[in-house]
């Protein structure tokens, strides 16, 4: 520990832990840390990441056999020595043969070993990419690292054949480009991690003042490569989606930068970083002064030349050069971004080492280039192996030696012990160090989310969770006991709740994209964690001594979101599913009364559910009150910022149909043209770069309802809709982005034209234009909107999205003739619809139990029935 060597697996440092390791890199662990109860002292901070790791899941692709490592440790260390005395060998037979033959045969034999070893770190990486030990590694990106510097190691040995044209021609542009790619990769893999960390540091350069400390200087400068780097991924998704993809203003791009950041991104970016190098190549290669030749220089020695000497050499050289620092600039000590995720020490490290031998190499290649050949052709390659080698080691060799340990159950062990300990501590006090662990890990679970892999992010939450167990590990279906959460202290029941809750979001992301027993699995799994949450911010005798209670806050709103769906809760206590409602209601109000736009959300909240039980005048009141607090102008953008939507603004706009209902029209149209001038002008400002569609479309469809029920309402609805929805749609950027949103545009679009060109005489003479293609396209698309947002959307904002596709079938059916073939096929279709929406109205034994969304419903089935009989 501590020395100037490359960092490596130490002795075993007792008594404190049988699993102690000293490090002299902090990035030898980085990432891969998440090996379950392993203590690791790096650099006096101690890391902990609860993670189940078997041998079983870092398997080698070769005949099933494990990991080096694991395989007996003499074994390893008679191949090892091996290797080691061959390479010596050759050494010692190139440094004393003159034969240029038999020098050049060893000094291949040489090369090959070097480059094997390469292209075997490249194959363990690629088999164990799904490996839990290196995924936060970006593995993909390590094995194309180390597969370049295979290939520039190989490509060395085209420095012992100058007497070849052929040979002098290929090894600028094989060497040059594999280093460049290499620095590329570095780069690109540290601009990742950031984007990932840290998702609106590449635009944030302009926050620092004018008079800066050096050290400012250089957060700065990172900054800026930031910025252009980001602007560069995204100008490379333009040019290859053939200009399908927009490119977001700068003015969007600060508010709507998306942080799931791609393997796919990174290689956008290092593909670019690499052009310069490639156009220099292909220019020396393509025109003849410029491309290296053999040229003999006497005595039958030769050496590679071009007609206007070493500029393009240099040139290339230093092209090269540009990726490795901007690397190490990246990569710098800053805000957001954990050391446990920085690679400067290891690039540093490298550097040092590659001055150090090209220190003496190069002055020895320069004086003996005219009279020892093979001499000057060996400086030459230690010179490029002192660059490659340092760096595969560092950055991806050391990878698999963090996948090497043999002693996981020994450090459980040392982990439950701690649990014990700190379970018996009753003074309701914090382990900081636990604190400080579980911290560390939450950020890997956050990059595991981001990075697509939710289940290795749950699976690192629960680990989380193990931490503050007294015994066993954590599951979900058992939780914790009363005598765990007594002894939380504040700070403890703050990671805890906060990790539950997001156990509960991703496992409801889980829900998007599994079907049958796997679907009902993650619904009860997301369900229980939430419940847990919110159960045990309740009992806690540290809440009291909570400084911030906003960490439950997203806890209650989820939970209203996950009633709305309509599923399944084992209520705690025996409770009704009404008395679970309004206590989780009169709660959320309770804990925000002080924080105005999180109380404006939890009344938000309670007056939906009073609505969902039909309670509607009290509803109403709720949002009296509410409107007495709540200003769009300042609450909107915080409130969608912190829970997706503007729930306030949703629920006014609901108030409106609840009040139509109740036969208050006059007060339900000027709760309209209230909603319309003073609240969906700051909602449409949350839809920037087309990221919150559902959430304006949730609060425009009741507003449109309403008004549609006046005369002539249908053309002021349409032309509503169309300038706070469809043309901002039309005019942002990411019209591809994934959203429920999306699919209610085109339907919407439709059933509002069609039944505003009905009275609509003073445009087109009320021509419906395209009715053809939206006959086809309703006829055609058999839309299916997933279940739980289809009941959301009849729960919260009492109207049914299969109604509106009914409702389409209906009009455009009167419009076609009773002879018209499409006609009957349009009624069959939208009575098919209106049977899908009938369900999420009514209860098992058919009582209605959604009046509001029944109403328009009821009344389009009924015509629909009706023409079906006629035909």
């Amino acid at each position: 520990a501590g020395t100037t060597g490359p960092p490596a697996l130490l002795s075993l440092l007792a008594p404190r832990s049988p699993f102690i390791f000293s490090f002299k890199h902090p990035l030898l662990i980085s990432l891969p840390t998440i090996i379950k109860g392993q203590h690791f002292y790096l650099e006096g901070r101690t890391i902990i990441i609860n993670m189940t790791v078997t041998r079983a899941s870092c398997k080698s692709s070769g005949g099933g056999a494990y990991l080096p490592g694991l395989s007996s440790k003499r074994r390893e260390n008679v191949g090892l020595i091996g290797i080691l005395c061959v390479v010596v060998a050759l050494v010692a037979t190139i440094g004393v043969v003159e034969r240029a033959f038999l020098f050049k045969s060893c000094f291949g034999v040489l090369l090959s070993i070097f480059a094997i070893i390469q292209l075997y770190v490249s194959a363990t990486l690629f088999a164990n990419r799904n490996c839990s030990l290196l995924e936060l590694s970006q593995p993909f990106g390590l094995t194309l690292f180390s597969l370049s510097g295979s290939i520039a190691t190989a490509g060395a040995f085209l420095l012992a054949f100058p007497e070849y044209d052929i040979s002098c021609a290929l090894r600028q542009p094989i060497i040059l480009l594999s280093i460049s790619f290499m620095g590329s990769i570095l780069v690109a893999r540290s601009w990742r991690i950031a984007r990932i960390l840290s998702p609106k540091i590449s635009l944030a350069s302009s926050t620092l003042t004018t008079n800066r400390t050096i050290i400012e200087k250089v957060q700065l400068a990172r900054l800026k490569v930031m910025g252009v780097l980001t602007k560069v991924s995204l100008w490379m998704l333009f040019l290859s989606s053939s200009g399908e993809f927009k490119v977001a203003p700068v003015s969007q791009q600060r508010n709507s930068i998306v942080q799931k950041v791609t393997f796919a991104d990174s290689m956008r970016v290092t593909v670019a970083l690499i052009v310069p190098q490639l156009i220099l190549q292909i220019i020396n290669a393509s025109i003849l002064p410029l491309r290296m030749q053999s040229i003999d220089i006497g005595d039958g020695i030769h050496a590679c030349q071009c007609s206007v000497g070493p500029l393009p050499l240099i040139l290339g050289i230093a092209i090269a050069s540009v990726p490795f620092f901007l690397a190490l600039l990246l990569n710098v000590k800053s805000e957001g971004m954990p050391d446990l995720f920085r690679e400067f020490d290891q690039i540093e490290s490298s550097f040092k080492r590659t001055i150090c031998v090209l220190s003496i190499t190069l002055p020895t290649a320069a004086m003996i280039a005219q009279t020892m050949p093979n001499a000057h052709a060996y400086l030459l390659v230690s010179s490029l192996l002192s660059f490659v080698l340092p760096l595969c080691y560092e950055i991806a060799w050391l990878r698999v030696c963090s996948i090497r340990g043999e002693k996981i159950a020994m450090a459980q062990n040392v982990l439950r012990s701690q649990r014990r300990s700190y379970a018996r501590s009753d003074d309701l006090s914090d382990d900081l160090e636990t604190l400080q662990l579980a911290q560390d890990a939450t950020i890997m679970g956050n990059m595991f989310e981001t990075m697509g892999n939710l289940v290795k992010s749950i699976t690192v939450n629960d680990g989380v969770l193990s931490m503050f167990k007294e015994h066993e590990e954590y599951n979900c279906e058992d939780g914790f006991t009363h005598a765990e959460i007594s002894l939380f202290g504040p700070k403890t029941l703050h990671q805890v709740v906060t990790t539950l809750i997001s156990s509960a979001k991703r496992w409801g992301s889980l829900t998007q994209t599994c079907k049958g027993e796997e679907y009902q699995r993650a619904v009860q799994k997301q369900i229980k964690s939430l419940l847990d949450a919110i159960l045990i911010f309740e009992k806690a005798p540290s809440k009291h001594r909570l400084k911030d209670r906003s960490v439950i806050f997203q806890g209650y709103s989820f939970m209203s979101l996950i009633i709305s769906t309509g599923a399944a809760i084992d209520t705690p206590g025996n409770q009704s599913t009404a008395d679970f409602q309004n206590g989780i209601a009169k709660s959320f109000a309770q804990v925000t009364q002080f924080q105005l736009y999180h109380y404006c959300r939890a009344l938000a909240m309670r007056a939906v559910l009073l609505a969902r039980n039909r309670q509607f005048n009290d509803a109403i009141a709720v949002v009296n009150e509410m409107k007495l607090f709540y200003d769009p102008s300042i609450h909107s953008a915080a409130i969608a910022d912190e829970y997706a939507e503007d729930h306030s603004a949703n629920t006014i706009a609901a108030s409106a149909l609840w009040l139509h209902y109740l036969n208050f029209t006059e007060a339900a149209l000027a709760v309209c043209d209230d909603f319309i001038g003073r609240i969906l002008p700051e909602v449409g400002k949350t839809n920037v770069d087309n990221k919150n569609l559902l959430g304006l479309n949730r609060a425009i469809m009741p507003i449109i309802q309403v008004i549609r029920s006046q005369e002539n309402g249908n053309v002021r609805a349409r032309d509503l809709y169309n300038t706070f929805v469809v043309e901002p749609y039309n005019s942002g950027s990411n019209r591809d982005r994934e959203s429920f949103g999306k699919q209610i545009i085109r339907p919407m679009t439709i059933l509002l034209e069609c039944c505003a060109t009905a009275n609509d005489l003073a445009r087109n003479n009320g021509v419906y234009q395209g009715l053809e293609d939206d006959i086809e396209w309703i006829l055609d698309t058999k839309m299916i909107l997933p279940d739980p947002v289809d009941t959301s959307i009849t729960s919260l904002q009492m109207w049914s999205f299969y109604s509106l596709l009914a409702e389409i079938c209906l009009n455009l059916a009167n419009r076609l003739s009773s002879s018209n073939e499409k006609r009957s096929a349009l009624i069959e279709e939208g009575i098919r619809l209106s049977s899908l929406a009938d369900p999420k109205m009514k209860d098992i034994d058919g009582n209605i139990i959604n009046p509001v969304a029944y109403s328009p419903h009821s009344r389009i089935y009924s015509e629909l029935q009706g023409l079906g009989n006629l035909v």
